[in-house]
């Protein structure tokens, strides 16, 4: 006889980084997956192999196994499958990879061969009996290569024949098994499902399978599926023939995954955050508590809605559009709102996911961050009271100073005054230089009104209002509020202004407190010092990272290495009266303004406080 070797095109392929959970479903269907790197065949996944795997990507577990050309003899197959161990082999024409040959494919293609073969026989009785000894003689060592348990027994139940592969399996001897009643080798729970479904058979005289747990010689027990048929003699039942199918690694498999998805089910289901699972028209069909608690609907009610139906920031076409490119990215993260039951509109945070691409299904996780926000408002909140106090005391530390800038232009103001009333009085009065020192008196009076505006801006509470800021000019206003406190001191000043430096997007405000806390700590750090110069240096320069640079340079005391590493902690401070939260908020600050704010040592002695803000690119286009 002539069997053709059989070969499947219709097989799941996988790529060399797929997941366990991605080829799982596959497995489980087909019983395995070719694994393919683009074109280039690796080799072939079996649930064994995943199982063995320990989580790994399954493709790192793939093992070496023959291969078979699509001509090769159907008995050098089967020896090959049956040294090997394995129950699929890829077939390739030459090098090139042209599909899979399965074990019970081919036991299905010499069963249903025998069943022809037996249907001749009732037909041509004659001529079978002249060709059956050569017939027989192939057929047998067919079945003796089979990596496959092979059996028949008579209508009482005794076993008549079983192949090589049986006896290595169960465990027996060739002279043990004849005669051997089949419900020896099956545990006794199965004896009467075993006779029932031996009754069904002969009376029905069709195909059948059932599984079974099977025990061998030595009492240990396995999983078996066996696929059977009758043998007739002059048309009547006279026993049966059939294949065993030892089963262990798909129930390690099928327990593995129920196991697995039993995991992740808890895992799911005792998940905080809201876990939906949507098509690609919005609609909802799976979800977790935590998603009913969110939406403040239940499992029946949202079985009837949609995406649209919860998003209260989307039009029912833009979330559309929106699980379009989800599906085209695979992945997005935004903030939205949804609506709730009550109609109460709550933030949450959204992580999407493309679950299946061919089914067009996805995944959210929902995050109800009403609270979350409410509380950042809260710290916000409190971070503004924080800065206006701090700005306060610095006004405060600073009332010598600022009293000081005030008198000079209120003193010339007086002076001009009493020289323009004495003008006046004279015979004939001095127009020219009452008109002289009018234009004087409203010069200084600017001159105060811009300090006291500067004053009003730092003690004034108020939300951030960013802008266009020019460092250099932030730089000058800072020293006009110092200057006589420098003076006082005997502290010269050097201004190191960098020419065309470009704006910054900020707060010109809380740029100024930064400033003025850093050149106050310069001030005390250079106050009881003997050494000259006590030179304090400001200086502004453009780095080539896109960001301007403000250096606070002092010829202080300098900082220990210890100091250093704790400058910037809240309430850590060196001053004996200080109560360490100025640079702690001036680091807030910039961090704000998404900057940095550092110290270093000074060249000779003292100590660089510098920050960078990045340039505002707006505003230089």
């Amino acid at each position: 006889m002539e069997i053709r070797l059989l070969v499947e095109r219709d097989y799941e392929v996988c790529d060399s980084s797929a997941t366990l959970a991605s080829v799982r479903g596959p497995l489980l269907d087909a019983g395995f997956v070719v694994v393919m790197d683009r074109d280039r065949f690796l080799g072939i996944l079996t649930p064994d192999d995943v199982l063995r795997s320990g989580g790994e990507t399954p493709a790192k577990g793939l093992r070496e196994r023959p291969r078979v050309d699509e001509t090769d003899d159907l008995a050098a197959v089967l020896r090959q499958m049956a040294d090997a161990r394995t129950c699929v082999l890829p077939v390739f024409r030459s090098d090139r990879f042209v599909g899979v040959v399965r074990r019970l494919r081919l036991v299905d293609d010499l069963l249903e061969h025998c069943e022809r073969l037996e249907q001749r026989v009732g037909r041509q009785e004659r001529l079978l009996v002249q060709v059956s000894p050569g017939s027989e003689e192939r057929f047998g060592q067919l079945v003796e290569c089979l990596p496959q348990t092979v059996f028949e027994f008579d209508d009482k139940g005794f076993f008549t024949y079983v192949n090589r592969w049986a006896l290595e399996t169960i465990g027996y001897r060739a002279d043990e098994v004849v005669g051997l009643h089949v419900s020896e080798v099956f545990v006794p729970e199965e004896w009467d499902r075993i006779r029932a479904n031996l009754s069904r058979l002969f009376a029905a005289g069709s195909f059948d399978d059932h599984e079974y747990v099977a025990k061998r010689k030595d009492g240990s027990t396995f999983p078996v599926q066996i696929f059977s048929s009758l043998i007739l003699r002059n048309g009547q039942p006279a026993g049966v023939r059939g294949i065993v199918v030892d089963i262990s690694g798909r129930k390690e498999w099928e327990h593995a995954l129920r196991t697995s998805e039993h995991r992740y089910r808890r895992l799911i289901e005792t998940a905080q955050d809201g876990i939906c699972v949507f098509d690609s028209l919005g609609r909802l069909l799976e979800f977790n508590e935590s998603f009913c608690r969110i939406s403040g609907y239940s499992p029946q009610e949202l079985r009837r809605m949609t995406i649209g139906d919860l998003d209260a920031v989307e039009s029912p076409e833009q979330i559309l559009c929106h699980i379009g490119r989800i599906g085209e990215s695979g992945t997005d993260r935004f903030e939205t709102k949804h609506r709730r039951k009550d109609g109460v509109l709550i933030d949450v945070d959204v992580a999407a996911t493309l679950l299946d691409p061919l089914e067009g299904r996805f995944v959210i996780f929902v995050r109800d961050t009403t609270e979350q926000k409410r509380i950042e408002s809260r710290i916000k909140e409190r971070e503004a009271t924080l800065l206006h106090a701090a700005r306060l005391s610095t006004l405060g530390e600073m009332a010598s100073g600022i009293a000081h800038e005030l008198n000079q232009p209120l003193s010339a103001i007086l002076s001009y005054g009493d020289a323009c009333l004495c003008l006046a009085e004279a015979r004939p009065p001095d127009l020219a230089r009452i008109v002289r020192n009018l234009g004087q008196i409203v010069s200084q009076g600017e001159r105060a009104g811009v300090i006291i505006r500067r004053m009003r801006a730092l003690a004034k509470g108020r939300i951030p209002r960013y802008g266009s800021v020019d460092l250099n000019e932030t730089v000058r206003n800072a020293v006009s509020l110092v200057r006589w406190e420098l003076s006082q001191n005997g502290m010269p000043l050097s201004l190191e202004l960098a020419e065309s430096v470009p704006p910054v997007f900020a707060d010109s405000v809380q740029i100024e407190q930064v400033l003025l806390n850093l050149i106050r700590n310069a001030i005390d750090a250079m106050r009881h010092t003997t050494d000259e110069p006590r030179l304090l240096t400001l200086r502004t320069l453009v780095s080539n990272d896109g960001h301007v640079r403000v250096e606070v340079c002092d010829r202080g005391i300098g900082l220990s290495q210890a100091q250093r590493e704790h400058l910037f902690e809240p309430f850590f401070t060196t001053k004996p009266d200080g109560l360490g939260i100025g640079l702690s908020i001036s680091r807030t600050i910039v961090e704000a303004h998404e900057g940095i704010l550092d110290a270093r040592p000074n060249v000779g002695r003292g100590t660089v406080f510098f920050f960078s803000l990045p340039v505002h690119h707006a505003a230089v286009r």
